[in-house]
């Protein structure tokens, strides 16, 4: 059985085969059907793990860290939307910096970063990459 980092049993189940399958879709485009998966596996994430925020951080961390390699894979150019992440980031938490109640932030920080980078991310692979790919052939045709 998986444990915290207190070595206690917590029971834990990773949902692996709806993360390929994300992972797949979000190579191949398919914003929709990515949205849903996504939206499962947070669910998954969070009601699996009891609300445990260090579970939570880390599995939202590893999705950011795969959805961006899986944007990449499809297409989205990360020098770009590197950046554009953090300053959209920094102003969704100036946004919500006092809002937030107290013994929730890290909760709503943590599906925040995930939302936004998995927005990002469509935005890199709808919009950006194929504007880069664009310029680029202009460029090689000479």
């Amino acid at each position: 059985m998986p444990f915290d980092y207190s070595g206690q049993d917590v029971g834990l189940v990773y949902p692996l085969e709806k993360e390929r399958q994300l992972l797949e879709l979000v190579e191949t485009g398919d914003k929709a059907g990515a949205q849903v998966v996504l939206n499962e596996i947070l669910g998954d994430v969070f009601f699996a793990s009891s609300a445990s925020q260090s579970v939570i951080l880390t599995r939202v961390t590893e999705l950011m860290v795969l959805l961006s390699r899986a944007a990449i894979k499809g297409g989205a150019i990360g020098l770009i939307i590197g950046p554009l992440g953090g300053i959209i980031i920094k102003k969704v938490d100036e946004f919500l910096d006092e809002k937030i109640p107290v013994g929730f932030e890290m909760v709503f920080n943590n599906f925040t970063l995930g939302i936004i980078s998995f927005g990002l991310m469509m935005v890199s692979y709808a919009f950006i990459g194929p504007a880069i790919l664009a310029a680029n052939n202009v460029v090689k045709s000479a």
